[in-house]
């Protein structure tokens, strides 16, 4: 846990001092998932702040908000519910 929880402080550092911009697409959308679906808000919150696709589907057709919701990490739902691309 405390490995995760300095992860989620060295990302959202780099974004914070705009080392960060975006995170590669497949990696961060992968991400968001996992997290999501552990109930990991600090981490998703940092991964949707550079720019991980909330929308996006995984291999059986889960994304952030049927993980998050699945397990019940209610916190964790509303940063993942969907976004229209703009």
């Amino acid at each position: 846990m405390a490995a995760s929880r300095n992860l989620v402080h060295a990302l959202a550092l780099l974004i914070a001092t705009g080392l960060l911009t975006a995170v590669p697409a497949n990696s961060a959308q992968q991400n968001v998932i996992e997290a999501s679906a552990a109930g990991n808000l600090a981490r998703v919150k940092a991964l949707l702040a550079a720019k991980a696709n909330v929308n996006a589907r995984d291999a059986k057709g889960g994304n952030a908000l049927i993980g998050a919701s699945e397990n019940s990490h209610l916190d964790v739902v509303r940063p993942c519910s969907p976004r229209r691309p703009m």
